[in-house]
């Protein structure tokens, strides 16, 4: 997108850009999209075109691309908005809990020092 120009007073040009405040994109692929689809793909790969040959299962290409474009679409639907939302669910909530443990000294000679002897 070319920068546009606005007049902000008579005799002022300023020059606006665009593109701020909009989604970072590669071509038509949201960024925070990318890196997933990528690892989306070698999989699809590596099971069509890897796995089930050596099953006995030969998929043309045809197959393999419907299931990329399958798996590639429901991980946008599902995460398009709020990644956060969708993925915030498998991450396991932390547990809190109170402990008391001596205090134990890394080096011999401060554990002696710790338990009240001379150093």
């Amino acid at each position: 997108m070319a920068p546009t120009t606005t007049q902000a007073h008579p005799g002022e040009v300023r020059t606006v850009n665009q593109i701020l405040g909009t989604r970072p994109s590669l071509g038509p692929i949201p960024a925070d999209q990318f890196m997933p689809w990528v690892g989306l793909l070698v999989l699809t790969m590596t099971v069509t075109q890897g796995i089930l040959p050596l099953c006995g299962l030969d998929v043309g290409w045809m197959p393999t691309v419907v299931f990329a474009a399958w798996l590639c679409s429901t991980y946008y639907v599902l995460t398009y908005r709020r990644a956060w939302g969708y993925l915030g669910k498998f991450q396991n909530r932390p547990r809190w809990v109170l402990g008391h443990q001596r205090y134990l000294p890394l080096t011999f000679a401060d554990r002696h020092t710790a338990d009240g002897g001379e150093g």
